[in-house]
């Protein structure tokens, strides 16, 4: 039996010396990301445009988690029940937009229907910050909520293609420069809100709105490339 064992063991020790010898002799493969093409701009001049992109669709639902139950309340006199609804009218367009998002992609493409999101969202907003009712205001919370929809989930599919940065990479670093947009959105609709009123304040999200309209071409067409 022992010299079985010792038998045994001396396979053992040889197959592993063979076997660490194989795999000294492949060769090392390292996983770099694919170089982008000679004479195309820096991954991060593509990717800033998809950023803010992000940020106008993430603005939106932020106005609606931290201002639109007190707009309702003060701005239009709408009793606190009817106030609360301004959330979930807009979440729930949203959530609409996201189930129909693929759909009118596929039909439309990602740039056409980001740049009508853009427009909705302006609309909407403006609608809302103008309207002397708590039903108009809803609507137009409506609107934006629909309008933001696309805007996200098409800036995260062209953050992965950005040429020059490994699979993977573009969407990380989208996803956390995206939180900007949480972090000075509700300090500007507060101050602004402090210095005129809440209604002038809603220019901000009609501003982001504008300006995803207009940064739709900029930022999926460029990414594309």
């Amino acid at each position: 039996m022992i010299v079985n064992g010792s038998v045994w063991s001396l396979v053992a020790l040889i197959a592993s010396r063979l076997a660490s010898a194989g795999a000294a002799l492949q060769p090392v493969v390292e996983e770099r990301p694919a170089p982008a093409q000679a004479g195309s701009r820096p991954a991060w001049r593509l990717l800033a445009p998809l950023v803010l992109l992000a940020i106008c669709g993430t603005l939106v639902e932020d106005i609606a988690n931290n201002w639109a139950v007190l707009f309702m309340r003060d701005e239009t006199t709408a009793p606190v029940a009817v106030a609360g609804l301004a959330i979930t009218v807009m979440v729930g367009a949203q959530f609409v937009g996201r189930l129909l998002g693929d759909r009118m992609t596929d039909r439309w493409g990602r740039e056409s229907v980001a740049r009508a999101g853009g427009v909705l969202i302006a609309l909407g907003m403006g609608l809302s910050a103008t309207s002397p009712t708590a039903a108009v205001a809803l609507a137009g919370f409506a609107l934006a909520g629909f309008g933001s929809a696309t805007l996200v989930p098409a800036a995260f599919a062209a953050a992965d293609r950005v040429p020059g940065l490994s699979a993977g990479t573009g969407v990380a670093m989208l996803g956390w420069l995206m939180r900007l947009g949480f972090l000075l959105t509700s300090p500007s609709v507060g101050a602004l809100s402090d210095a005129t009123d809440l209604r002038v304040a809603l220019v901000i999200p009609v501003g982001a709105g504008v300006v995803a309209a207009t940064m739709a071409h900029l930022a999926l067409r460029r990414a594309r490339r």
